[in-house]
């Protein structure tokens, strides 16, 4: 489990999709998050973002309305500074938020934990 909740700032920027959300609590580092489009793909871009537990990788999951999250194999760790870009695997079509986990490493092929953080996919 994440053990430093995550207050989310959105940062705004040309090529900004939408921000996301973390659940918070009072004097938890600050952290934000974009996902950008960039042509045909898209990324996260994390900052501000606690490491994840000892033995556990952030995994990125795909949510539509009125299915279960769909696993993806995009895992990531942030820096130091807890900065960190994950390429968001295929289209975004459909799709209503992207979603990110602490997984054991490796990854799951169903989440193991709540959600440590949410962007919306604008336009859904």
């Amino acid at each position: 489990m994440i053990g430093a909740a995550i207050v989310l700032a959105v940062a705004l920027g040309m090529a900004l999709l939408s921000g996301g959300h973390v659940a918070a609590t009072p004097g938890a580092p600050v952290a934000q998050a974009t996902l950008r489009k960039l042509g045909s793909r898209a990324e996260l871009v994390v900052s501000g973002m606690p490491e994840p537990p000892i033995g556990e990788v952030y995994e990125v999951w795909l949510e539509s309305t009125g299915r279960p999250p769909r696993a993806t194999d995009a895992l990531f760790s942030v820096a130091s500074d807890g900065s960190g870009t994950v390429d968001v695997p295929g289209t975004l079509r459909g799709v209503r938020e992207v979603m990110v986990t602490a997984e054991p490493l490796g990854g799951s092929a169903h989440p193991t934990s709540l959600a440590v953080l949410r962007v919306a996919v604008p336009g859904r």
